[in-house]
């Protein structure tokens, strides 16, 4: 359940495109906990629902959102595991909401989140969101996704290479 709404907020990201309203939350981690001593992810299964106005979305870049997740993570040093193997299991929640401000418009949030496999704990998150009218392609997504990982700290396995 909480997958499914992890890959809609992928989705949601993806639909940003061209209106005004931004909004972003610094990534967050849960105070004394050290990610980069963690070795492997898994990716939980990504959502199956979609923004009213782009049904199709979550289909379309479901892969791509995939794809820069564990390349991101790959690149700083983390390992791609089993779910029941992995260390944390990374969930990608998204929200699609009317706009206040314009009923042309949905208000779209993407949040990342890191849950410690052994106690289902929460260990890190980020979210971006804003307000959109139509939905962003794949390299809009890739962007944003590598752009709301970078502050993970590079794993402890790659640390002084």
């Amino acid at each position: 359940m909480k997958t499914v709404c992890a890959f809609l907020a992928i989705v949601v990201l993806s639909l940003v495109s061209g209106c005004t309203t931004d909004s972003s939350r610094e990534a967050t981690s849960n105070p004394g906990t050290d990610i980069s001593r963690y070795h492997t992810f898994a990716l939980n299964s990504l959502p199956k629902a979609s923004p009213a106005s782009d049904p199709g979305a979550t289909l379309r870049l479901g892969d791509t959102a995939r794809q820069e997740v564990v390349h991101s993570l790959t690149e700083k040093g983390f390992l791609e595991s089993s779910a029941d193997q992995a260390d944390f299991l990374v969930d990608l929640v998204g929200d699609f909401r009317p706009d206040p401000l314009s009923i042309s418009s949905e208000r779209r949030t993407l949040t990342i989140n890191f849950v410690d496999r052994n106690t289902g704990n929460e260990i890190w998150s980020a979210s971006r969101g804003r307000s959109a009218t139509r939905t962003s392609g794949p390299e809009e997504l890739r962007s944003t996704i590598a752009a709301m990982l970078a502050p993970v700290p590079t794993a402890a396995n790659l640390q002084g290479k």
